[in-house]
């Protein structure tokens, strides 16, 4: 039941961040933690924006454009986890596939 709801959540972000680009490649992986479930935290590969010490007209400007800017590194850094993690479990049920299919031409 958990590795269903895990691949349902997977296709679910997958959809989700299908339109980020391919600029994401370029970003570092992001934090998976396995030891009491799959918990995910994208936000290693961004700066988290400060809020100014005035609110001025200029100073919010440059606020809202480095939180505009978190937002999109959060989207390509997970964008680019979620290609990866697809790649590695491709990668892995082809080699299931290939060894099963070995094991099997060696009975014969």
């Amino acid at each position: 039941m958990v590795r269903k709801t895990a691949l349902i959540a997977l296709a679910s972000a997958v959809s989700l961040f299908a339109k980020a680009g391919n600029a994401a490649d370029l970003y570092p992986k992001g934090d998976f933690k396995a030891l009491f479930g799959l918990d995910y935290d994208p936000t290693r590969a961004c700066i988290k924006p400060s809020p100014p010490y005035r609110m001025d007209e200029l100073h919010r400007k440059y606020y809202n454009d480095e939180v505009a800017d978190y937002v999109v590194c959060l989207r390509n850094a997970t964008k680019s986890d979620i290609d990866y993690a697809i790649e590695r479990i491709g990668k892995g049920y082809a080699k299931a596939i290939e060894e099963y299919t070995s094991e099997l031409e060696r009975q014969r």
